[in-house]
C-alpha cells in the first residue's frame, strides 16, 4: 500500500483525503482503512471523531474500462477527455447547496467566507457517500484534486492546466505551481492519471 500523506495510489485504486480540525492524521488513517476494508472501514478510522475534526475521502477504483467514485466533502475527480473536462463529483459544502438553491452565483462563492464549511464529511459517525460508475477510455486522464486547488484556481485555467498534452507529473507540477502563485492559502493535493 502506497499512502503518503493525504494520497493513495495502488495499480487499481487512488484516493485522496483531506483531514480538517488538526486531524490531518485522520486522512491517512481513512485511506488505509479504506483501501484495506472499504469504506465503512474508512468511516471508523475517522475515529475519534466530531463536528469539527473528521476528514473527506474521494477515491477511484479502477475495473478494466470503469471506474467507481466513493466520494465524501469537497476534493474532486474531473474526467478529461480530449478538450472536454467533466467534473464527476459534487462538493458536499454548505456554499454548493447556496449555489444550487440559487442563493449565490459560482463567482460568490468562490469568495464566500464560509466557502470551506463542509456539510458531509468522515467524522466517525455514519454517513452516505456520492457513488458513480463512470464508463472510460483509452486516453481519458482523471484528475483528482482537494480543495485546496480548486477554490483557488479559476476553473477556466484549471481546465486548461488539465487537459495540457504533458504527462502527468508535468501537469501535477504546473497545477501545483499555480496554486503557489495564488499564494497557497490552503494545503493541496493533486492527482493525475493518464488511461492506456
Amino acid at each position: 500500500m502506497n499512502v503518503i500523506g493525504d494520497v493513495l495510489t495502488l495499480p487499481d485504486l487512488v484516493a485522496v483525503a483531506d483531514g480538517f480540525g488538526g486531524r490531518d492524521d485522520l486522512a491517512a488513517a481513512a485511506l488505509e482503512a479504506f483501501a484495506a476494508r472499504g469504506f465503512e472501514a474508512a468511516v471508523e478510522a475517522a475515529e475519534p471523531g466530531d463536528d469539527l475534526t473528521g476528514t473527506t475521502l474521494t477515491a477511484v477504483q479502477l475495473d478494466g474500462a470503469t471506474a467507481r467514485i466513493t466520494h465524501v466533502g469537497d476534493a474532486r475527480v474531473q474526467l478529461v477527455r480530449g478538450d472536454q473536462v467533466d467534473v464527476l463529483t459534487h462538493d458536499h459544502t454548505l456554499v454548493a447547496a447556496l449555489v444550487e438553491s440559487g442563493q449565490l452565483t459560482e463567482d460568490e462563492a468562490r469568495s464566500h467566507p464560509h466557502r470551506n464549511l463542509i456539510n458531509r464529511a468522515l467524522v466517525g459517525r455514519p454517513v452516505v457517500p456520492d457513488e458513480r460508475v463512470v464508463d472510460l477510455r483509452p486516453g481519458d486522464r482523471l484528475v483528482l484534486t482537494t480543495d485546496g486547488v480548486h477554490s483557488v484556481i479559476d476553473p477556466e485555467v484549471l481546465a486548461e492546466l488539465v487537459v495540457d498534452m504533458g504527462g502527468p507529473q508535468s501537469v501535477a507540477d504546473a497545477i501545483g505551481a499555480a496554486v503557489e502563485a495564488a499564494g497557497s492559502p490552503d494545503n493541496h493535493t493533486v492527482v493525475v492519471l493518464d488511461l492506456t
